[in-house]
């Protein structure tokens, strides 16, 4: 997950999720003009791929995205998930709720573990 960082360090949100959000809507634009529509499948929809948003991504490339434009009356968004940023898999309404749905995929995946998430060291930028 991509945090607010302190300037100047790498892999914080200012840093990483606008490049990351840019990715993926040329690649679903280019989609759409291909009319690649499995990209958007099951759950999305091409007017939703202009709201999402990266917050996170996967060591192969997965990525988690908040769509912007559905906040709810708590203030949460919406949570999906694109496979190498081809699908459109809604996880829940909130973060709290994709939680539980992405422990239980890695569960089924890895096997139960102790420890859910491993922060990364902050790095500074050179």
């Amino acid at each position: 997950m991509y945090p607010t960082v302190l300037g100047g360090y790498a892999d914080g949100w200012q840093a990483r999720s606008a490049i990351l959000t840019e990715r993926l809507q040329e690649a679903y634009r280019d989609g759409q003009v291909e009319e690649f529509d499995w990209m958007i499948e099951p759950d999305g929809n091409w007017a939703l791929v202009d709201s999402l948003q990266v917050f996170a991504i996967s060591e192969n490339g997965d990525v988690l995205l908040w769509d912007t434009a559905a906040r709810d009356e708590r203030g949460e968004f919406p949570v999906y998930c694109s496979q190498r940023m081809n699908s459109l898999r809604l996880l829940g309404p909130s973060l709290v709720a994709a939680a539980p749905v992405l422990r239980a995929e890695s569960a089924t995946l890895f096997g139960a573990t102790e420890v859910d998430f491993e922060p990364l060291a902050a790095q500074r930028l050179p």
